[in-house]
């Protein structure tokens, strides 16, 4: 496990997930874009909103699915 206090924009990184759910590991490589983001986040089951803070952005072809799985760094490190 690594810490996202060391990323610095433009850094390179790795998002790794599962997207659209279908049992297949995908990894996508991108640059940090963004630190210490705020987006704003939809409950589709009751469409309440809430605020999150201090989220990494990343530039990269990111699929649905990815956007909750690791993102590791340029050593393999999780830091995010």
């Amino acid at each position: 496990l690594g810490s996202s206090s060391g990323l610095r924009l433009r850094d390179e990184v790795m998002a790794i997930g599962n997207a659209g759910g279908t049992g297949e590991p995908t990894a996508v490589a991108g640059r940090i874009s963004d630190l210490d983001s705020t987006i704003l986040a939809l409950n589709s089951a009751d469409l309440s909103r809430k605020a999150l803070t201090g989220m990494v952005e990343i530039s990269a072809a990111v699929s649905s699915g990815q956007s909750g799985g690791a993102l590791a760094d340029h050593a393999g490190a999780v830091v995010g």
